[in-house]
């Protein structure tokens, strides 16, 4: 594969499974598992366990923790959108809770 100045040294380029999960991240409101998006996208889990790690080490994804579920004998990882704050919703969070702390002093 040909380097070009737009994808050097940038890690490896996006492809369709990735663009799909980190869409669909975003629309989530919350945390989620890997079960969650094996659901909601169709993918073998398998596919989604490597996919989620190419999205968390391409910084689209983060791990924030895990959650304990019925139907596994240890806690499960549980994920989020790293949503930059270009996004305008995660903007206003930030600015309303700024003026929260201004209105208490």
């Amino acid at each position: 594969m040909a380097e070009s100045i737009a994808n050097r040294g940038r890690g490896r380029p996006v492809g369709g499974r990735r663009q799909a999960l980190v869409s669909w991240a975003a629309q989530v409101e919350g945390r989620f598992t890997m079960h969650s998006v094996v659901s909601a996208l169709g993918l073998s889990v398998p596919c989604a366990n490597v996919t989620l790690a190419r999205a968390v080490d391409s910084g689209a994804i983060r791990r924030v923790g895990t959650v304990p579920v019925a139907w596994s004998k240890r806690p499960v990882a549980q994920y989020e959108s790293a949503r930059s704050m270009n996004d305008l919703m995660g903007a206003m969070r930030t600015w309303m809770g700024t003026g929260h702390a201004q209105q208490a002093d």
